[in-house]
């Protein structure tokens, strides 16, 4: 059970087996023998996840899916389409939309090329070691390949405190991950050539149509996604209490389907979620499969540090709770990710219009509560200086690539997109291929172009996403939005006309003593087994942790955590220093 397919080319003399992301998939050859470099795939024989295709002087491996090269003139296969056209000594690598990663090789020029999609959705990585250097798609690999020790105390600042690394960077000082939306030149000993960036941000929102008109080119691109995207696929449709699975579930309901597996996930058995949820489907005349979320972490850590490499809070994943559901149930599932910043503005122009704040309200928003203790326990040792001067720092360097756009706000959000999105979402996306391949509308390009002509005012508070539920889908409009505690045609009075019956419901359950529960943490940290598992990793006498920080710090931030869990963002550091104890324990 995976949906995985990696690629490794070890540059050099020969290293140690590197290891494999999944144990039932070994690395195999993956032809073009050379003196230089040997070059492995590891993924299920006959997997569509990997495909080769070789004309004239290239050879080109595609991991992940091509969804669209060219959409006019293009055959069917969009691979063998590029290929001819690398031959012919056209790239038009800015029509390349899907899932996916391309490594090529030109005979002729001994040259190694890869291509990363728009918005670097599949991952890849390259290090540089003393001995050999490597490019591949699974990091600990990578790192491996080129006997990487000497850990980037400057990028785990940034990812103690931001929860995503930073930059190009990862754990390691002599590894970088690949930026979204480049193509990579290497020559046959791994030098880095060239790196061209094939697409650029725009935001050109003086053109664009009346809002009404905007609503119904939204529903029309994004209903033309989905219906490619889930054609000829039994399809898993994730349902949440927000506007984002909802719009996608009426879109893909509008016709009488057949196909659609519904399914919810929530904390508890009174998860407000999974009540939403099952209401949305009733509506749709579906069935929705409802899942309570135990406390699973501890037997899965291994299969959840395989997919996200170490480089996303552990906890984060739930999705690997419903795994064989999955596997059982579809063949696909649509991962609506992204669409939550893209329909909505970043709250960039309440807070001043000045160029020289957005580092200040960049920092604010990504850095989170609960990293102090990670940074003074573990970066400041480490660096000699200020970890979170480092992480400004990179945040500044960061919105410099972004500065030509005019309208702040889609600054933000472009700045988002280029580092939380690629560090940080498209890793979490992962989990799902634990089970099954994901769908991910959002990230098609042809959703990306729309936005870029959007007025930040349009999608301001939600706005282009609730007209359009309101206007084709009112069914699902009546339905409550759980952010807001009320439907549609009510939300905007949450904080006024409704503000008393929320405070009653608020009140009642004081008197019940019941507890929202909101983060899965909270499940997987505050029960027995949680307790344990906390225990076992971070406080064995042998913990690999334990070089970077005393086991006396480590039991105090524990006690503290269990007798106050919800204190001083506690659960947040927990999560995080497991999540950096169980890397170095698999993979260090």
């Amino acid at each position: 059970m995976s949906a995985f397919a990696d690629f490794l080319i070890i540059f050099g003399s020969q290293a140690p087996a590197p290891p494999v992301r999944r144990s039932e998939y070994p690395w195999r050859p993956a032809g073009i023998p050379s003196d230089t470099w040997n070059a492995s795939i590891a993924a299920p024989s006959g997997s569509p996840l990997a495909q080769t295709r070789e004309v004239g002087p290239w050879s080109v491996w595609l991991f992940g899916e091509l969804t669209r090269y060219d959409a006019l003139s293009a055959p069917a296969d969009r691979l063998g389409a590029f290929v001819l056209d690398l031959r012919a000594g056209r790239e038009r690598a800015a029509l390349l939309d899907g899932h996916f990663v391309l490594f090529g090789f030109n005979a002729d020029r001994r040259e190694w090329h890869v291509w990363t999609n728009r918005f670097a959705t599949m991952h890849a990585y390259v290090g540089v070691g003393a001995r050999r250097s490597a490019l591949g798609t699974f990091h600990p690999a990578v790192s491996a390949a080129v006997g990487a020790t000497k850990l980037d105390w400057s990028g785990l600042s940034g990812f103690f405190s931001m929860g995503f690394f930073p930059e190009d960077r990862t754990h390691y000082e002599r590894v970088r991950i690949l930026r979204p939306a480049t193509h990579y030149v290497f020559s046959d000993q791994c030098a880095l050539i060239s790196s061209t960036r094939y697409w650029q941000w725009s935001h050109s929102a003086e053109r664009t149509p009346g809002f009404e008109f905007v609503v119904e080119q939204f529903g029309e691109a994004l209903s033309q996604v989905l219906s490619e995207e889930t054609a000829g696929n039994r399809t898993g449709v994730p349902i949440s209490g927000g506007l984002d699975s909802r719009t996608v579930t009426a879109m893909l309901t509008d016709e009488p389907r057949t196909d659609l597996w519904l399914f919810s996930y929530g904390f508890g058995s009174r998860s407000v979620e999974t009540r939403i949820a099952r209401t949305v489907a009733k509506s749709r005349k579906l069935p929705c499969a409802s899942f309570e979320i135990r406390d699973y972490l501890f037997d899965r850590l291994d299969d959840i540090l395989a997919a996200t490499e170490g480089f996303t809070d552990v906890t984060l994943t739930r999705q690997v709770s419903v795994a064989e559901e999955l596997v059982a149930n579809a063949d696909t599932v649509v991962a609506a990710h992204w669409g939550d910043v893209w329909l909505d503005d970043s709250g960039a122009a309440e807070h001043g219009h000045r160029a020289e704040t957005d580092t200040d309200f960049a920092a604010a928003k990504m850095m989170k509560g609960g990293r102090t203790w990670l940074l003074d326990h573990l970066c400041s040792p480490q660096l000699g200086t200020d970890p979170e001067r480092e992480v400004r720092e990179g945040i500044a360097r960061e919105l410099a690539h972004v500065s030509h756009i005019e309208d702040r706000d889609f600054r933000i959000k472009a700045l988002k997109t280029d580092t939380w999105s690629f560090r940080w979402t498209t890793v979490g996306l992962r989990a799902y291929q634990l089970a099954l391949f994901p769908k991910l509308p959002f990230y098609d390009a042809r959703m990306a172009d729309f936005f870029c002509t959007i007025p930040t005012d349009y999608v301001r508070g939600r706005r282009l996403e609730v007209a359009w539920l309101t206007r084709f889908a009112p069914d699902l409009a009546r339905i409550t939005w759980q952010a807001h505690d009320a439907n549609l045609y009510l939300y905007q009075y949450a904080n006024s006309l409704l503000l008393p019956q929320r405070a009653i419901n608020r009140i009642m359950r004081l008197i019940r003593r019941e507890r929202v529960i909101e983060r899965n943490w909270e499940v997987q940290f505050l029960s027995l087994t949680g307790r344990d598992g906390l225990k076992r990793v971070l406080l064995r006498h042998d913990a690999k942790v334990n070089e970077f920080v005393s086991p006396a710090a480590i039991r105090e931030l524990l006690d503290n955590f269990f007798s106050n869990p919800y204190d001083a963002n506690r659960g947040y550091t927990v999560s995080m220093l497991l999540t950096f104890a169980a890397w170095l324990e698999r993979y260090a």
